[in-house]
């Protein structure tokens, strides 16, 4: 059946692609090789046997299943979103990591007499 073999990281994929039209900017929206990309996107074309896209010079046009594929992509995500959201299990916003100097303290920090933790007394 042709259903299972359409993955919800492709369509993802095909959503990003038919935003931008470009290859290149999806790829670093999505955070990967624009070779990878273009392998998911041929491979969605094989796997419904239709062209999704074609070339005018240096323009990248959606054919009309390609609309209609990002029509389906994008609904299914904002669908998948609102029944998460729904369910809570969405984290509220998305987690923030930071570090960079001053994260830890430096030898030249504590040989020129900054305090830490252990030579504070704190522990």
């Amino acid at each position: 059946m042709i259903l299972d073999r359409l993955v919800a990281e492709d369509l993802e994929a095909f959503a990003v692609f038919a935003k931008h039209r470009n290859f290149t900017h999806a790829a670093g929206e999505l955070h990967v090789s624009q070779p990878a990309l273009h392998a998911r996107i041929r491979k969605l074309e094989q796997t419904l046997g239709k062209q999704l896209y074609e070339k005018q010079g240096r323009n990248l046009l959606l054919t009309a299943t390609g609309d209609q594929l990002a029509a389906f992509a994008n609904d299914t995500r904002s669908r998948a979103a609102a029944f998460l959201d729904s369910l809570d299990v969405l984290p509220p916003r998305p987690l923030v990591l930071a570090a960079g100097s001053g994260a830890y303290p430096t030898s030249s920090a504590m040989s020129s007499g900054g305090t830490s933790a252990a030579s504070s007394g704190c522990a």
